[in-house]
């Protein structure tokens, strides 16, 4: 088992496989490989949680909507299944890829996710979580665009509550409770970052907006989903206690099914 790899023999190594990567190392989940892109970053999403550290070269660095500068030396990490790519890069630019880990990502440790309260600063990322999902199946309704862009006057004014949950200053799923009339709160606007679906992040925010409800005195709460193009969301509220009722006159277009949970 090799353990020194030289950038110069990466490089050659690179260079005699004729592609824009080549794998040099593996060991357990750790596989190691050199990228050296041309001119654009063509790359997708990866399945596995993954870092860079360059080797060569400058540019910027994109990833869960930020826009970075790198240099020489630098360490940059792209979670599972988050869109990255390098831009405006130096023709020399090359660098480390190291991928580890399980397929989907490692799971953080529950005490490392907090659950915040509404903070200004929290609204990008509230806007953005939630237009990720809705536009998957639908376009965004003006209720949608009027609610995410102004969450203080719609939710928070009216006496409602907006519930995030935090990741090393990165919030990375939200969850918020409007307040309609006499004591009855609609859950709405839960997402959760594509990374972290499917490892409990999703029923966490839901029993934080149930013990949040029961802070603001609701006497029940209701949401509003579609069973067809939010099935595992609907199976979740399910599971959490949710209850089908009426749809009656749903307020968004794409809904097909109404639950209510009684406090």
């Amino acid at each position: 088992m090799k353990i020194k790899i030289s950038p110069t023999e990466a490089l050659q190594n690179l260079a005699a496989s004729g592609k824009l990567f080549t794998d040099l190392f593996r060991h357990g989940t750790l596989s190691v490989e050199i990228y050296k892109p041309e001119k654009t970053d063509k790359q997708q999403p990866h399945d596995r949680d993954e870092i860079y550290v360059v080797i060569a070269g400058t540019g910027k660095y994109e990833s869960a909507g930020q826009v970075l500068d790198f240099a020489p030396g630098d360490f940059l990490f792209a979670p599972a299944h988050v869109a990255h790519r390098f831009t405006d890069f130096s023709d020399n630019f090359s660098t480390w890829v190291f991928f580890y880990g399980p397929v989907g990502g490692e799971v953080p440790a529950k005490s490392e996710i907090k659950i915040e309260r509404w903070k200004p600063e929290f609204q990008p990322a509230f806007f953005a979580l939630n237009k990720q999902w809705i536009e998957v199946d639908y376009p965004l309704e003006p209720l949608d665009i009027a609610v995410l862009s102004d969450p203080e006057s719609h939710i928070l004014n009216g006496g409602g509550s907006i519930l995030s949950a935090v990741l090393d200053g990165e919030v990375v799923g939200v969850v918020a409770l409007r307040h309609t009339v006499d004591g009855i709160f609609e859950l709405t606007k839960m997402a959760v970052n594509t990374s972290f679906r499917g490892k409990g992040l999703g029923e966490k925010l839901m029993l934080a907006a149930i013990d949040e409800a029961r802070n603001l005195k609701a006497a029940r709460l209701i949401l509003f989903s579609n069973s067809i193009t939010s099935a595992a969301a609907v199976n979740l509220y399910r599971k959490v206690g949710f209850l089908e009722i009426s749809l009656g006159s749903a307020i968004y277009k794409r809904a097909n099914i109404k639950m209510e949970f009684p406090l």
